[in-house]
This record gives C-alpha cells, sequence and structure tokens, in this order.
C-alpha cells in the first residue's frame, strides 16, 4: 500500500502545498500568495482574513495537481512561520491582525527583560543599556551569576524583540481592551492545524523555539511571564501542548468541505516553517548546517549537548529531535532586500528587458548584479533593514550602504545587496563555529536555490561547500510529509525518513580565489556595525516616538 502526505507550508509571502508518496516522490503542488501589512517603521502585521483565502485556494489545487483524491491523503502535517501570534477572542474570531514574526515593535520590552535576567536594582523592568550586548548593556549574556531565569540564556547576548514574550508586553500594554478580549493565543502554525480539526493546541516545538518552553525546566516559563506582567497569558494558552508527530486531530466536516479534504484525515502537529525545511534537506544529525533561505534566512543545526552562548540562539533542547538540541542563526531580511530593491529602485529599463525576454525580473537582477565586479565596486552592504536577528540580537539595528559615490552605479548596489547578505550568513556561520559546533556540512533550500550565482557566491564567501537537494524549493511540505511518514508508522524515526526519502542535487564548491579576494570585504563588514550602531540606535528611537 502506498501511502500519501499533504504538507502544509505557510510562509511569509504565500501558503504552498505538496503531495508525496513515502518514497519521497513529488506528487504535486500549488502556490496562493497574500499581503504584509506595515504600519509603522519595524511593524509587520498579517491577516487570517487573507490566510483563509490562500488556504481554501491552495489545497484543492495541491490535490488537483497531484492526481491525489482526499481520501487516499494518510496524513496531514502544517508549518508556518513562528513569531507570528494569533488573538482569538471565545468564538474564534480574531481580536486583531497576527504580528508577523518579523514585528519588531516589542523592542523596548525586549530590552526590560534583559534587565529582569540579570535582576539589576530592585528587579524592576526597565533598561538602561541598548539591549544588544554592546558595553553599558545591563546584560551581557555569558552565563554569568545573576541569571535569574534559566529558561531565557537561549536569546544571548540579548532578547529577542521579535519572541512571544515581549510581543505579548506590548499587546497589554498598548492594547489593554483587545488584550481582555483574547482568549486564546497561539501561533499561525496553531491557527493551521484549528481550521483543520477545530482543536486550539500548542505545538511545543514552536514553543521551544521562541516561548522560551522549555520541558528539562517544567515546559512554559511561568516564572517569566510573571515577572513580565503577562501572568495572565497563561490563561490564554491552549491546554493541549504537543509534540512533533503528535496527533492534533482529524479533518472535521466543515475543513473538508471547504478544502476538498476527507473528514476525519488524521492531522499530525509540525513545526515551524524553517525547521520543517531543515527536516526536509536531510539536516538530522549534528555536524550538519542547513541555510533556509527565502524572505528571511534561518541558519539551523543539530548539537548532541545543550548549551548557550552570544551569537547562538539557543540551543533548544528536543525542539526538534529526542536527544538532541537545536541551535540557531540567521538573517532578519534577506530576500526581502532584493524585494526592497524591485520595489524601490529597480530601473525601469531593466523591467523592459526582463519583459522583452521573457524572464523573471530577479533572475535579470542576478545577472546584472553577476556581471558586476566583486566587492561591487566599493560598497559594502548592512543586511539588518529589519533588525539583526545574530550575533547581535539587536532589533533596533537598520540596513546601510557604505562606500557608495557618483560613480556607483545600480548593477553595484544590486551585487552589494546579493554580497551583504552573504557576508551576513559568513557571519553567523562563523560564530556558531566557534561557539564550538562542527560544521562538517552546509545544505541550502529556499528562494536561494533558484539563484546558482548566489550559491556560488554563498559557498565562496563562507569558504565551505553548498549542497542542495531534489526539492530544494518545498523543502518545508517535504519535511511535514517526513513527519506525516514517521508519525503514520511507515518509518521508526526521522533519521530512518531521512534516508529513504531525502536525495541530493547540486554541490557548490567554493572558490580559493574568490574567497581570498571576499576576505577584504568581510572584514569590512565585520567592522560597520559597531562603528555605526549608537547612531542607528539614536536614528530608530526618534523615528519611533
Amino acid at each position: 500500500m502506498t501511502h500519501y502526505y499533504l504538507g502544509i507550508d505557510a510562509g511569509t509571502g504565500s501558503i504552498r502545498a505538496a503531495v508525496f508518496d513515502q518514497d519521497g516522490h513529488l506528487l504535486g503542488n500549488a502556490e496562493a500568495a497574500y499581503p504584509t501589512y506595515y504600519p509603522k517603521n519595524g511593524w509587520a502585521e498579517q491577516d487570517t482574513a487573507d490566510w483563509q483565502q490562500a488556504l481554501a485556494s491552495v489545497v484543492p489545487a495541491c490535490l488537483k495537481a497531484s492526481g491525489i483524491r482526499g481520501e487516499d491523503l494518510t496524513a496531514i502535517v502544517c508549518d508556518a512561520t513562528t513569531n507570528t501570534l494569533v488573538f482569538l477572542d471565545k468564538s474564534g474570531r480574531p481580536v486583531r491582525r497576527p504580528l508577523l514574526w518579523m514585528d519588531v515593535r516589542a523592542s523596548e520590552e525586549a530590552k526590560e527583560l534583559d534587565t529582569l535576567r540579570y535582576g539589576h536594582g530592585d528587579g524592576s523592568i526597565g533598561c538602561s543599556g541598548q539591549g544588544d550586548g554592546s558595553p553599558g548593556c545591563s546584560g551581557q549574556g555569558d552565563g554569568s551569576p545573576g541569571s535569574r531565569f534559566p529558561a531565557m540564556d537561549v536569546y544571548k547576548p540579548a532578547f529577542r524583540a521579535d519572541t512571544m514574550i515581549p510581543k505579548c508586553m506590548w499587546y497589554k500594554r498598548h492594547e489593554p481592551e483587545n488584550w481582555a478580549a483574547t482568549e486564546t493565543v497561539f501561533e499561525f502554525e496553531d491557527w493551521l492545524n484549528y481550521q483543520l480539526t477545530g482543536r486550539r493546541t500548542l505545538s511545543t516545538s514552536v514553543a521551544g523555539f521562541r516561548w522560551n518552553y522549555d520541558q528539562t525546566l517544567g515546559g512554559l516559563p511561568v516564572s517569566i511571564y510573571e515577572a513580565a506582567g503577562i501572568g495572565d497569558v497563561t490563561e490564554k494558552i491552549p491546554v493541549l501542548k504537543l509534540a512533533v508527530g503528535e496527533c492534533v486531530g482529524e479533518v472535521t466536516k466543515e475543513a473538508a468541505a471547504c478544502l476538498g479534504l476527507s473528514e476525519g484525515t488524521p492531522v499530525y502537529e509540525g513545526t515551524c516553517d524553517c525547521n520543517a525545511a531543515m527536516l526536509g534537506t536531510g539536516c538530522v544529525r549534528p555536524g550538519s548546517l542547513v541555510l533556509v533561505s527565502g524572505t528571511s534566512t534561518a541558519i539551523l543545526g543539530h548539537s548532541s549537548i545543550d548549551f548557550h552562548t552570544n551569537g547562538v540562539n539557543g540551543t533548544y533542547p528536543g525542539c526538534l529531535i529526542p536527544g538532541m538540541a537545536l541551535a540557531e542563526s540567521g538573517l532578519t531580511a534577506s530576500g526581502a532586500i532584493l524585494t526592497w530593491f524591485k520595489n524601490m529602485l529597480l530601473p525601469g529599463a531593466w523591467e523592459a528587458e526582463a519583459a522583452d525576454r521573457g524572464i523573471n525580473i530577479y533572475d535579470l537582477i542576478g545577472e546584472k548584479a553577476a556581471a558586476a565586479p566583486l566587492g561591487a565596486g566599493g560598497v559594502v552592504m548592512l543586511d539588518y533593514f529589519q533588525g539583526n536577528r545574530a550575533p547581535y540580537a539587536d532589533s533596533s539595528a537598520r540596513g546601510l550602504f557604505a562606500g557608495l559615490s557618483i560613480g556607483t552605479d545600480t548593477a553595484c548596489i544590486a551585487r552589494a545587496i546579493f554580497e551583504g547578505v552573504s557576508y551576513g550568513t559568513s557571519h553567523c556561520v562563523n560564530v556558531m563555529k566557534a561557539s564550538g559546533m562542527d560544521i562538517d556540512q552546509l545544505l541550502a533550500c529556499g528562494g536561494i536555490c533558484s539563484s546558482p550565482f548566489w550559491l556560488q557566491m554563498h559557498a565562496d564567501i563562507i569558504g565551505l561547500p553548498i549542497t542542495t537537494t531534489e526539492y530544494a524549493q518545498c523543502c518545508a511540505s517535504f519535511g511535514n510529509a517526513m513527519i506525516g511518514a514517521v508519525a503514520s508508522g511507515v518509518y521508526p524515526d526521522l533519521s530512518a525518513a531521512a534516508k529513504a526519502m531525502v536525495r541530493s542535487d547540486k554541490t557548490y564548491l567554493p572558490d580559493p580565489e574568490a574567497h581570498k579576494k571576499y576576505r577584504f570585504y568581510m572584514d569590512r563588514y565585520l567592522e560597520l556595525w559597531p562603528a555605526v550602531r549608537e547612531t542607528v540606535h539614536q536614528l530608530v528611537q526618534h523615528e519611533s516616538q
């Protein structure tokens, strides 16, 4: 008997669905987009109505493309962006638009949490430092005595503003009526499961990743919630908490009618999108590191030991695979900066050329950038357009182009974007290696895999080979299928599923000469942020008033 699995992957710009069989063959997929709203600098929101419309479109389209009927599915597993908080009232309606993962409006609350972490003064919340780990910040995050809440140690050198605790602090303070009307706080992935099964649950994998949930420390960090002034959030969190692969429930009659599924199909617990994609590349062992690069870049790897150090998020014990800790780094904006370039700076002549040649505009941007000189004519871009996720954990960071001249052309600016994102990725990988992680393999998936030019640039700058897999563009949905295959008993664990289902595609070997040339520009990139940090912070603070 052949088993079929539907993986639903809700990313930043769209929901993607794909059907795989138990041998890891893609039978069909589909995609439906939705918008993001940016009410203010540093804010980012989406709308559940847009999600519902996309979900109702993508699932039937995927089933049609695959030739598989809803009743033929063995299981369904979902993933979604994490830190995307959903707030429902008693009737299950949204109280306000969800706060997207990249929303960093809670920067001040995150700084307060760093003061709370180290117990300064009378223990009241209020930070005198920058909250970025720089000199003068009250908490260095170096594991020194005084860290009052061990569950906070997953974020060093500073607490992340995009995560659940500071976002809920902001929400309760600034929208108290909405907070009072909110009965359920959960994540986008939980919302998808709710749409399918009618059950309000919480993914412990997602909570472990972004809610400071740690089963080894008792689960939810209630003492932190109470100290942060959101102790009542525990009344709003779903009671049923499920690990990866546990059964959420079954597809309801209403969901089946809306989505073309079969009532009663099992829905199993998934994880966040980057973790699902990690599985979909076959990254299931220590030593292997994956770059999940699309709108943002997540850099993820397993560790056989749990550790906490500056510049590496985590580790998150048992977050994905039992007995392993998950280490995380990454860039808040990567592909999003190319989108910004396309929307804001694209020459009309480039747009016309792409139309005349019948090619994707991003392919043309890559061509123009590839024709520009290595080093972008002396222009270095700092990629912190939506803050720095790692290694500084600074939500008040912002982007920068250094070295512009009257002679700088658009192709050099485009190349500086490609290079700046690659420098940022290399910085993160190097910090992870310095933390003691033994990295012997780099894998890549996501939108970056549509650009061999950019993958080669990453390999040249990082100095390590990068391998893509057969389904690099839909690895998250593939990872969901792997979870479903294990949950339904086809494979004993995720390692066995990866061995049977994942196949490598291409490997990009670093060019030693290019690596040597890039070293100069990489060093300039590393010098930039310490030099401009205080000035940028003042600008962000001024614009936020």
